[in-house]
């Protein structure tokens, strides 16, 4: 419970989003939503899709 309320009080931002491909999901990827989420009361991960990523 302590840990929880230390994690709560160090939280920096309200919100978080993160952008990306995500293709073959990796360690790297999980560390940035990891961090993310110790940084923000809620995080949005939005999954950019081929075409977009290709231009």
């Amino acid at each position: 419970m302590l840990q929880q309320v230390i994690m709560e009080a160090n939280r920096s931002f309200r919100r978080c989003l993160i952008g990306g491909t995500f293709d073959r999901f990796h360690a790297g990827h999980q560390l940035l939503i990891q961090t993310a989420l110790r940084q923000a009361d809620f995080i949005e991960v939005h999954v950019t899709n081929d075409e977009m990523a290709q231009s």
